[in-house]
């Protein structure tokens, strides 16, 4: 089984949700599990009550429509969804049905805030980023605008760019790579589902002139003090030995590689114009870190052309 095994899906019938279905409709592996799920807000249970109104035939109402044409598409592709209402904050009902059925995967759908200079997401998917122990792949239903030359790659410096207009060519996989067990999790995600899906696989690895988040990347911010081509190496040696380790794990994987120097969301974002998916890390681990997600993050999912999957860094806990 591939990483699109046991999927969940947050589901309302919104375009956004339908997008989210059908990019996990068309991702699911052969013999994977799809489930579907619509979060009946206790606030709109309490409205109702205020109003003196029965929310019985909400409930019966979402159940019929998610079982009926939200579900569609999965059922036009021969699949046969087992569906879930659930009565809880959209964000935790999504999780806990993940949880309950031992998914590898939450797929949801998200805005960006609008306009050229999107830097935030909305709440649905921040709660979900926030607290998932899983990948979550987010897939924006506002595609992106051609990229303005503030959000424009920096010039490359990476000599290994062999194969990337090959794999671009042919919607790669791109993953963001840096340091640390975040970094190392989403490579392997990212390699598993190239795999899976028999797309090239593009790691990036961008060095910062002047990390602003010292905390983020320790070593990009040591390198700094001693000039770019030092980071640049190291990020180069780097890539090779993660390429070496993908290879091992799936042979005849198309693999490249490219160190750019400049700011990782822009790299990002000009990368996957192209891309099947967008693949980054996110550091999972005391409480603190858990509840939060960077703004480099956050205008990633917000400006990105295409899904972007976010791996933690730590494994979901037995169930």
């Amino acid at each position: 089984m591939g990483p699109v095994d046991k999927v969940v899906v947050g589901v309302d019938g919104s375009e956004r949700s339908n997008m989210a279905l059908r990019w996990a409709v068309e991702r699911l592996d052969p013999d994977g599990r799809l489930d579907v799920v619509y979060a009946l807000d206790p606030s709109s249970e309490l409205v109702l009550a205020a109003l003196q109104q029965d929310s019985v035939p909400l409930r019966h109402r979402a159940e019929r429509d998610l079982a009926g044409p939200w579900s569609e598409p999965a059922r036009a592709a021969g699949l046969a969804p087992r569906c879930h209402v659930v009565e809880d904050d959209p964000s935790n009902g999504l999780l806990r049905v993940a949880e309950q059925q031992g998914a590898t995967l939450v797929v949801v759908g998200s805005h960006g805030a609008g306009g050229r200079h999107r830097p935030f997401v909305g709440s649905l998917t921040r709660n979900i980023l926030h607290h998932a122990t899983i990948p979550v792949v987010v897939v924006s239903s506002e595609r992106a605008e051609t990229v303005g030359p503030d959000i424009v790659g920096p010039d490359t410096v990476g000599p290994d760019t062999v194969g990337h207009d090959k794999a671009s060519r042919h919607h790669p996989v791109v993953v963001g790579v840096s340091y640390g067990p975040a970094s190392d999790r989403a490579a392997a995600w990212a390699s598993d589902y190239a795999a899976a899906r028999d797309r090239p696989l593009h790691l990036l690895h961008t060095v910062s002139y002047r990390p602003v988040f010292p905390i983020d990347s320790p070593v990009d911010t040591l390198g700094s003090f001693l000039g770019p081509e030092v980071t640049v190496n190291w990020a180069t040696a780097d890539l090779d030995g993660m390429r070496d380790q993908i290879l091992a794990r799936h042979p005849g994987l198309d693999v490249s590689t490219r160190v750019e120097v400049g700011s990782a969301v822009r790299a990002l974002i000009d990368a996957g114009v192209d891309a099947e998916v967008v693949v980054v890390g996110k550091r999972q681990g005391d409480q603190v870190l858990r509840r939060t997600i960077s703004p480099r993050l956050r205008q990633l999912i917000a400006r990105a052309s295409c899904p972007t999957a976010v791996v933690p860094s730590c494994p979901a806990p037995p169930s």
